[in-house]
């Protein structure tokens, strides 16, 4: 290779100097990429971010910023946990971490959350007061009829939904008394009885791990004798048949629950070392899709509850527990294949629900790095 002249050698060493004395100037996101990415973060991770710099605290106190993380907020997870006897129920972000946590005396199971409400009891000696509570305030909003713990223990089947076009709330009680099954209704604030109505076409499968699901108006519950799902229409007060997906994967005595996951009915099938996920893409058709298959590292699950896939990589939160197992919160990356694990509470007691109640404008969250 021919030497370079000369010249041109001491051009490239001026011009290496020239560079070594010139100071690197590290390029700042604009404004605009700041905002569209914390814009994701969860509500405890965005106050710590506030932290970071003016310019940030300016972005992260901005109304329009506000709005735009308000619109993109995961909902917020709603556990049960029991410490020395008393429990509370707990508000999570699904990182695992606390938000708010409602001690609320006498409380006894906590059975469903819809919106911004959760369905409790109450209990005191030999009774038993279902009621519903505000989750944002902690305040009881209507103490229900009370029954018996006897009555309540007689395989009472109890579902918590919203009729879709008034947008009322209702409650459903299934019982079995003497192998005959009896469904009564209660419209929640019109007068507060419970009203007689035509019971469901098949058995229902009893499991309190796996509650009714409400979803567009109506309420879901597995069948016990056939590959179906149970629906009941709120307004109508009418039920119908859903098959389930073909190949009979409703069995009386596998593990099979139900679930809402971002709007559309899903089934979770656990098998040894695996766990399906079918969706329901067309209601009217019966068409179900498997849309998940998780490997696990136990041969039982006892309870798998699909929660959310959530918006910010598409992960699928989900709740589970096994044999001899601490109930555990996990996130499926189907794209890696793998799980995670999230931070869940040691006092985890019962069965997981979502939230939508705007919590953070009361505890001013999304501006507090506390």
């Amino acid at each position: 290779m021919a030497s370079l002249s000369p010249k041109r050698r001491r051009r490239d060493l001026d011009s290496a100097a020239t560079e070594a004395r010139t100071p690197t100037i590290a390029v700042s996101p604009s404004t605009d990429v700041i905002f569209e990415i914390l814009s994701w973060l969860p509500p405890r991770s965005l106050g710590r971010c506030r932290c970071v710099s003016r310019n940030w605290r300016d972005i992260i106190s901005n109304p329009a910023f506000v709005a735009a993380h308000m619109s993109r907020a995961e909902p917020l997870l709603v556990a049960k946990t029991s410490d020395s006897h008393h429990w509370s129920l707990q508000l999570m972000d699904t990182e695992g971490t606390p938000v708010r946590v409602s001690s609320l005396a006498g409380a006894w199971t906590f059975q469903a959350s819809l919106d911004d409400l959760a369905y409790i009891t109450f209990r005191n000696r030999d009774s038993v007061t279902p009621a519903v509570v505000n989750l944002a305030t902690g305040v009881t909003l209507t103490n229900l009829p009370k029954q018996t713990v006897l009555e309540y223990y007689t395989l009472t089947y109890m579902g918590f939904g919203r009729t879709a076009q008034s947008g009322v709330y209702k409650l459903l009680r299934l019982r079995m008394t003497n192998r005959t099954q009896t469904c009564d209704i209660l419209t929640v604030g019109d007068n507060v009885e419970w009203r007689r109505t035509r019971p469901p076409p098949m058995i229902a499968r009893q499991s309190y791990a796996s509650p009714p699901v409400a979803l567009d108006g109506a309420l879901h519950v597995l069948s016990r004798d056939e590959n179906c799902v149970l629906c009941f229409d709120l307004e109508s007060e009418k039920w119908q048949a859903i098959h389930g997906p073909q190949g009979g994967v409703i069995r009386v005595k596998e593990p099979i629950s139900i679930a809402q996951l971002n709007g559309t009915l899903c089934i979770a099938q656990m098998e040894p070392y695996l766990i399906n996920i079918w969706l329901l893409s067309d209601s009217k058709s019966n068409v179900w899709v498997k849309a998940y298959t998780i490997p696990t590292r136990r041969k039982v699950v006892k309870h798998v509850l699909p929660l959310r896939v959530l918006r910010l990589g598409g992960g699928l939160i989900f709740y589970f527990y096994g044999n001899n197992a601490k109930p555990k919160l996990k996130v499926y990356n189907p794209s890696l294949r793998r799980c995670t694990a999230v931070k869940t509470p040691a006092n985890l007691i019962g069965t997981i629900g979502l939230c939508s109640a705007d919590i953070y404008s009361n505890v001013d969250l999304v501006t507090s790095p506390n």
